[in-house]
C-alpha cells in the first residue's frame, strides 16, 4: 500500500508479529489489487486493526487516537467537559461550538462565534436557511440582557449550553441543552464545514427544536410592539469573509 514503506506504518503496524502486517497485509493486498469477493474480509481485518491502534497508539507521536472513530471529536469534548468542572480556559472550543450553532440555526457559511443568531425560516421555523433574524444573543455576559453561556450539566456529566437572563431572579437560565457526545460532535463538524444534516439528522432536529423554544422564551422576554399599519423585519445575510450582516424590512399594511 501507499503507507507501508513509512516510518509509522513500521513501527505501529508491521513491527506487530502477531496482530498487526500479518493480520492484515493480506487482506490488504487482496482489496488493492481488485479482489472485490473479500471485501466484507478486508473491512473486517481494518476494523480490527483501528481497534488494536486505538488502544496501543503511545503517546507524543501526534496521533490522535480519536480519529480512528467515528467520534472524531470525543478528546476535546472530554477536555472541554473537563475544563467547564474546573472553571478552566474555553473559550477556542466555545467559539467553535458558537459557529457550529449559528451555521445550524441560520442555514448559512457564517463564521461568527461572538454572538448566536436566532433566525427564522417562517412557516414552522425548521426550513433549510432561515433569513429572518429574530434575536441576537451576546457570549460576553451582560448584566441587562440574556446572553449565552457554557457550563457543565446539573448532573456533572456533560457540557450545557444555557441562556441566562441576568434581569430574571427567579429562574437560574431561560433554557438549556445537554450536550451529550454526538452533539458536541455535530457543531464540531458543522464548524469545520459539514453540512448541517449530514453527520445526524437528529441532532439537527435536536438544535432546531432549541432554537424555536429560544425564539419564544426571547419574545415573552421583550415582547413585540405591534403595528396597525407597517410590519417591521430584520433580514439576515451573510457576506464573502463568513461575517452576519443584517437589514431592516418594513412593509407597509394598506388600511384600506
Amino acid at each position: 500500500g501507499k503507507y507501508d514503506g513509512s516510518g509509522k506504518y513500521k513501527d505501529f503496524v508491521a513491527s506487530d508479529q502477531y496482530y498487526g502486517a500479518r493480520a492484515y497485509e493480506t487482506f490488504l493486498t487482496d482489496y488493492l489489487e481488485g479482489e472485490r469477493s473479500k471485501t466484507d474480509e478486508f473491512m473486517q481485518a481494518l476494523s480490527r486493526q483501528r481497534q488494536r491502534l486505538f488502544f496501543s497508539l503511545p503517546g507524543g507521536h501526534g496521533l490522535d487516537p480519536w480519529n480512528l472513530t467515528v467520534y472524531r471529536s470525543s478528546g476535546d469534548f472530554l477536555a472541554f467537559t473537563e475544563s467547564l468542572r474546573s472553571n478552566s480556559e474555553i473559550t477556542s472550543t466555545s467559539e467553535t461550538l458558537v459557529r457550529g450553532l449559528n451555521r445550524t440555526f441560520c442555514g448559512m457559511m457564517m463564521d461568527d462565534s461572538t454572538v448566536l443568531h436566532l433566525a427564522s425560516s417562517g412557516g414552522d421555523g425548521r426550513g433549510r436557511i432561515a433569513s429572518i433574524l429574530c434575536h441576537d444573543v451576546p457570549v460576553n455576559k451582560s448584566r441587562r440582557d440574556p446572553f449565552l453561556k457554557f457550563d457543565i450539566s446539573n448532573d456533572d456529566s456533560v457540557p450545557s449550553i444555557r441562556i441566562i437572563d441576568p434581569a430574571d431572579k427567579d429562574s437560574e437560565y431561560l433554557d438549556s441543552l445537554d450536550l451529550q457526545l454526538t452533539h458536541f460532535e455535530y457543531l464540531v463538524r458543522v464548524a469545520n464545514g459539514s453540512l448541517p444534516a449530514s453527520f445526524s439528522r437528529q441532532c439537527h432536529e435536536d438544535f432546531l427544536d432549541f432554537k424555536l423554544r429560544l425564539i419564544k422564551r426571547l419574545d415573552d422576554v421583550f415582547g413585540r410592539d405591534a403595528s396597525a399599519d407597517e410590519v417591521n423585519l430584520e433580514a439576515i445575510t451573510v457576506d464573502e469573509r463568513g461575517r452576519a450582516q443584517s437589514e431592516d424590512i418594513r412593509i407597509r399594511i394598506s388600511t384600506q
